[in-house]
């Protein structure tokens, strides 16, 4: 199953959003529903539900900024250019220039952080879905010693430059590689060519530093603009949906409890499986998405 012939329904094209070169693919009719992947992958990581939630949905996928096909620009200074609101940010740009002025938003990983800050920073949001996070602020502190383990990367590659990307570049695969084999708890779920395909990817220098100004961003502003946010009070006012793995790293909290914190309107459950929903549970996150968008 090459990438190209799963999304041959799909347009496919570059659009240039605030000066960035953002690959697209879009398919479908009814409600925009974009749909935002996780690190360390792209937009390939929704090719098992893109073409069914094409039949009722509007679906737009982009490679985010930094990843896949889309540009990787270097950080401009103080680590804002990967920041969840400048990303947030382009993503509202990139829907307003395909003529979608709301719509519904799922991500998945890093790109449910562009999700949410997207729902807390517009009102363009209609639905948010969020797959296997807690927000920023909630997260850090709930890692642990025993999550340090698992979750090293976060610490690691917030790191100034030039040392996290000199030292990833030296065995790129293997570093971004290692986490979908053990996250995924599904055999079989992300196939060997899709692999290969990611694994294009993390060889190029560019998508190394975008990926550590990823996680810089994170540690700095992005945990104040969460901040602010909570100090403020301010809520994501549309309805959210949170799915995540019941054998992945939030299986120990209340993960409704403390999205319940952040949203009016919140409902989900876990799911058994590992931390890549969509591509080991594919029909459970069609279900949930066709009912919380209907």
């Amino acid at each position: 199953m090459k990438w190209p012939a799963v999304f041959d329904t799909f347009q496919q094209r570059y659009v240039t959003v605030d000066g960035v070169s953002i690959f697209v693919r879009v398919a479908g009719v009814g409600l925009p529903l974009l749909l935002l992947h996780g690190w360390p992958q792209s937009g390939l990581m929704w090719r098992k539900i893109a073409t069914e939630l094409s039949q009722q949905f509007t679906v737009i996928i982009p490679d985010l900024k930094g990843y896949g096909c889309s540009a990787k620009p270097p950080d401009e200074g103080g680590h804002i250019t990967y920041s969840k609101r400048v990303m947030a940010s382009e993503m509202v740009n990139l829907m307003q220039q395909l003529g979608h002025q709301r719509f519904a938003v799922c991500g998945h990983d890093r790109g449910a952080r562009v999700a949410y800050r997207m729902a807390l920073d517009h009102d363009c949001v209609s639905h948010l879905a969020v797959l296997d996070i807690l927000p920023i602020i909630d997260h850090l502190p709930r890692i642990g010693w025993h999550g340090a383990f698992a979750a090293h990367h976060w610490f690691f590659m917030a790191q100034e430059p030039p040392v996290p990307e000199r030292m990833i570049q030296a065995c790129a695969v293997d570093y971004a590689t290692r986490p979908l084999i053990s996250g995924c708890k599904t055999a079989g779920a992300i196939e060997p060519e899709v692999l290969q395909d990611y694994q294009r990817s993390f060889a190029d220098p560019a998508w190394i530093h975008a990926s550590c100004e990823d996680y810089r961003a994170a540690v700095a502003a992005d945990l104040d603009a969460d901040r602010d946010d909570r100090e403020s009070g301010k809520k994501i006012e549309c309805p959210v949906k949170v799915l995540w793995a019941q054998q992945g790293g939030l299986k120990d909290h209340d993960v409704l409890a403390i999205w319940r914190d952040w949203a009016s309107i919140c409902s989900g459950r876990p799911l058994a499986c590992g931390h890549y929903l969509p591509e080991e549970l594919p029909s459970a996150v069609i279900s949930e998405l066709g009912v919380f968008l209907s």
